[in-house]
Order: structure tokens, then C-alpha cells, then sequence
């Protein structure tokens, strides 16, 4: 999942939209809640797209999303898989997510999970929300990572595990901002445009 959400990501901040939208397509193929990337979108858009170029920016995302949700369908029908895309992919995610939602198992993964990855990675998230704090001096393709972020972070928790394994999801944003935060610290940025990030959306 995380190879084609990243690489979304990036062409977005390259304002490659078409592309942007077809790599989250396989993204979700993978596992289904990088479909919370769909909440960055819009975001990116403002923050990287002047008010005129909006419409045609969110268009041309769906495009992308849309020709790319075509193939797959078209290669579920000729390899016959749609009846165990369905149960795979939609009725037993349901289920699932009803159990794990239920407040005992929560508080269980509470106690015995989400500690551990708190705990494991406290440094890099101190940077990263010390990095955002800094919102109104962020360049804007720094913004639509901080935002990239805090939307993985309602990814990794959509379905309710909370079990440190199901938090790769967030690991993406959360290394790239606190490695960024990081250098920051260390006196190492020189603030170059592009310093951080290739083309047009640096």
C-alpha cells in the first residue's frame, strides 16, 4: 500500500493529478483505508492550485481515479475474482470493523497496543507536531504534508485496531515531517525552494 500512496502523494505535490488519483487507486487495492487519502485532496488542491486551475486540478484527479477504478473492475471481470473482491474486500471488512469498534476490545488495544507505539516513536512525533506548529511560516507543499499526516493518521484508526503494525499507514508523513523537523533543529535546511520536495509544488 504505502509504495503507490507515497508515490501519489509526491506527483501531487508535483500537481501530476491524473497520476495523483489512478496510484491511490492501487493504493486502496492493497488495503482499503489508504482510501483516506481522498480526504487530502481537497486540501492539496487549495493549497496547491491557484483559485482559477482548482476545477480543472480536481477533474483531472478524478480522471486519474476514475479510469484506474475502470481497469481494475475490468480485470476482476475477466479473472472471475469479483465475488471474492466482494466478501474480501467489502462484507468481512464490515464485520471486522463492527467487532473492533465494540468499547472492550477498544480499551484492550488501548492498554496493551497503542503504547507501544506511542512509545516507540514519541521523538519523531514531538518533531513532527513541533513542525506544524509552525503552520504560517510552512512552505506549502511542507502544508499538504502536515495535512497528509493527520489524515493517515484518521486512516490508521478507521478501522479500529490500534495494534502498532496497523499504524504503517502514518509512517510515511510522520518520518517525512519529523525528519524535516529534524533537520530544521539541527540547523542543516537551508530553506532552498525544493530543498525537500521535486517540482512545481516545492
Amino acid at each position: 500500500m504505502m509504495l503507490p500512496l507515497v508515490a501519489s502523494v509526491l506527483v501531487m505535490l508535483q500537481r501530476r493529478w491524473v497520476w495523483s488519483g489512478a496510484l491511490l487507486v492501487a493504493a486502496i487495492a492493497f488495503k482499503q483505508v489508504a482510501a483516506a487519502n481522498l480526504l487530502l485532496v481537497p486540501a492539496a488542491i487549495v493549497l496547491l492550485e491557484p483559485e482559477h486551475a482548482r476545477l480543472r486540478a480536481a477533474v483531472r484527479f478524478a480522471a486519474g481515479l476514475t479510469t484506474a477504478l475502470l481497469v481494475g473492475a475490468a480485470i476482476l471481470e475477466l479473472t472471475s475474482s469479483l465475488t471474492g473482491f466482494w466478501h474480501w474486500s467489502v462484507a468481512s471488512l464490515y464485520g471486522v470493523a463492527a467487532m473492533n469498534w465494540k468499547p472492550d476490545q477498544l480499551w484492550f488495544r488501548v492498554r496493551y497496543s497503542l503504547p507501544y507505539f506511542i512509545g516507540g516513536t514519541a521523538v519523531i512525533w514531538v518533531a513532527a507536531i513541533a513542525f506544524a506548529s509552525r503552520w504560517r511560516g510552512l512552505q506549502v507543499a511542507e502544508r499538504v504534508v502536515v495535512v497528509w499526516l493527520a489524515v493517515s493518521a484518521v486512516g490508521s484508526v478507521a478501522g479500529g485496531h490500534l495494534f502498532y503494525h496497523y499504524f504503517v499507514q502514518v509512517m510515511g508523513p510522520l518520518a517525512l515531517v519529523g525528519a524535516i523537523a529534524i533537520d530544521w533543529a539541527l540547523g542543516s535546511s537551508q530553506r532552498a525552494p525544493g530543498k525537500y520536495f521535486l517540482g512545481r509544488g516545492g
